[in-house]
């Protein structure tokens, strides 16, 4: 059975151990890859204390931390980002994860994607951006199965918006309403030019 666990202070060495298992090229930001257990129970303490919004470092959100466990065992790590900045808007995005190299090939990118999403929309977090390099099509797969729609591709990278149906469905109706007249004003635009291009011929 799989759960997500937030962050906290009772975690133990497999959750260390975890870490140990995410190589640090992963696609996901694990400078904790050699930690040590003295240090790990001081980075369990900043997690939690990130969480909150409290010593963040600078140019930091505060995000949660939640670990994939399966079977009472860690596989997985996900960080939701409670809100974005000017630079994960361009690299980073809300939900960024990774799973034990041990453990992939298992379907647990998917569920801890999915999990974090649910976490996402508890906190009314309705709008998500996540992002993955084009290339890495094993995570593109992932986040369209939890149903990623792809809204931009650059420098490498695409953006994915992920939405919560149930409170994003009038935001989808303005959007398509506004997009009609906004087509319909681009159609009256080109019409006008004909005509002045035609009587000026």
């Amino acid at each position: 059975m799989a759960q997500l666990i937030e962050t906290n202070l009772t975690l133990g060495a497999d959750a260390m151990h975890l870490l140990h298992d995410i190589e640090p090229n992963s696609g996901f930001l694990n400078n904790e890859y050699n930690i040590t257990p003295s240090d790990f129970k001081k980075h369990v303490t900043s997690l939690v204390d990130y969480a909150n919004g409290e010593n963040l470092p600078d140019g930091w959100v505060p995000f949660t931390t939640y670990w994939l466990f399966v079977d009472n065992k860690p596989v997985g790590i996900s960080r939701l980002r409670h809100f974005l900045n000017d630079q994960l808007k361009e690299i980073g995005g809300h939900i960024g994860y990774a799973i034990g190299k041990s453990e992939r090939k298992k379907g647990y990118g998917s569920e801890i994607l999915r999990l974090t999403i649910e976490k996402a929309y508890e906190m009314n977090i309705n709008n998500l951006l996540v992002t993955c390099s084009v290339t890495n099509f094993g995570s593109r797969k992932i986040i369209e199965k939890n149903n990623g729609i792809l809204i931009d591709s650059k420098n490498g990278l695409n953006y994915y918006c992920i939405s919560d149906k149930e409170t994003s469905s009038l935001d989808r109706y303005w959007f398509r309403l506004l997009d009609y007249y906004l087509t319909l004003l681009g159609l009256g635009i080109h019409f006008c030019f004909f005509l002045v291009f035609h009587f000026l011929a």
